[in-house]
C-alpha cells in the first residue's frame, strides 16, 4: 500500500463559475476552506481570470480532488444568492438550448453591472454593487411550482 499523500488525493470544495465573457463553458475554482459555507449556487464571486479578476456567478458546488493548477476564489460577494436555484437551472437550460455562453446568459438575468467584466480584489464589498441598484434589489416569486415549464426545469 502506498503511504505517500498526494495533494491531488485531498478532497476540497470546488465551484463551477460562469464568467461574463463570450466563452461557452464554466470554470472550476477551488473554494478556500473559510469560504466553503458561504459559497452556494447563485452567489457572485470574485475570481482570478488570467491577469485580471472577474465577477462570476457560482452555478454548482461540490467536493472533489485538489487538482494541480486550480485557481482559488478570491472572495464571495453575496451573503445570500442573487439568483435562486430555479433561476440558476433556468439560466443553464437557456445556455444549453440557445447555445449561448453561460456567463452572458446570467449577466442579462441580473441588474446591469452585477456581473462585471473588470473587478479589483482590493475593492470593498459595496464596490461590487452598482450605485443605482443598491437601493432597488428585487426578489422574484419563482418559488411557485408552475413558474417553469417541464422542459425548463
Amino acid at each position: 500500500m502506498n503511504s505517500r499523500h498526494h495533494a491531488s488525493d485531498e478532497m476540497v470544495g470546488l465551484a463551477e463559475v460562469a464568467v461574463p465573457l463570450g466563452i461557452h463553458k464554466t470554470f472550476t475554482y477551488r473554494v478556500p476552506g473559510k469560504l466553503c459555507e458561504q459559497c452556494r449556487p447563485g452567489c457572485r464571486v470574485l475570481a482570478p481570470f488570467g491577469k485580471r479578476h472577474l465577477i462570476g456567478l457560482v452555478v454548482e458546488t461540490r467536493r472533489g480532488p485538489n487538482e494541480p493548477g486550480l485557481k482559488e476564489l478570491s472572495s464571495i460577494l453575496d451573503a445570500t444568492p442573487v439568483l435562486n436555484e430555479k433561476l440558476v437551472r433556468l439560466g443553464r437550460w437557456m445556455s444549453w438550448y440557445y447555445l449561448a455562453p453561460p456567463g452572458e446568459v446570467f449577466r442579462v438575468m441580473l441588474p446591469p453591472g452585477l456581473l462585471a467584466k473588470k473587478a479589483s480584489p482590493r475593492g470593498g464589498g459595496s464596490a461590487f454593487w452598482p450605485a443605482k441598484t443598491r437601493l432597488a434589489v428585487v426578489s422574484s416569486d419563482l418559488d411557485r411550482e408552475d413558474s417553469l415549464t417541464p422542459l425548463q426545469s
